[in-house]
């Protein structure tokens, strides 16, 4: 066996910054998804294979690899139990906040997922399990975003 040749060779760098630009879609299932936010509904869909109800919904099942037709996607309601929540302290861009937001993991009735989201109630008034529903932007400002959802409440 022939040994490798070491060969040092000087590191290329470049200091400040690089003008990178990147574009994310949320691709066919996400878009169909959002826009059903946009109309105030929540959309899942359903593999038979696997009898599971996922929210958001997927294009293939994520446990037999399964495409998942269109006649499989269905509204569901916007109303589950909270699974569980957790306190966010510091925002997205590293900052920290005043008052802290109240994130929130929801089963969605009818789905076999988690769905998480902020939590409007007061933290006083938060139980795991207690119902909740989804509250909707005014229709004249939903974008077909997550942000199309102001957050989950109490029902009462």
């Amino acid at each position: 066996m022939e040994a490798k040749e070491n060969r040092k060779r000087e590191i290329i760098h470049h200091f400040g910054k690089l003008p990178v630009e990147s574009l994310y879609t949320a691709g066919i299932a996400g878009e169909r998804f959002l826009l059903g936010l946009k109309e105030g509904k929540f959309l899942a869909n359903y593999c038979d294979n696997c009898d599971f109800t996922f929210l958001p919904p997927k294009l293939y099942c994520e446990f037999c690899f399964k495409e998942i037709p269109d006649e499989e996607w269905k509204e569901v309601e916007n109303k589950g139990i909270l699974l569980s929540y957790t306190f966010t302290h510091i925002d997205t861009q590293g900052n920290k906040l005043e008052n802290p937001i109240i994130m929130g993991i929801i089963k969605i009735n009818g789905t076999d997922t988690a769905f998480v989201h902020k939590l409007l109630d007061k933290v006083e008034d938060i139980e795991i399990g207690m119902e909740v529903e989804a509250v909707f932007a005014p229709k004249d400002r939903r974008r077909g975003s997550i942000n199309d959802i102001v957050g989950f409440r109490r029902i009462e």
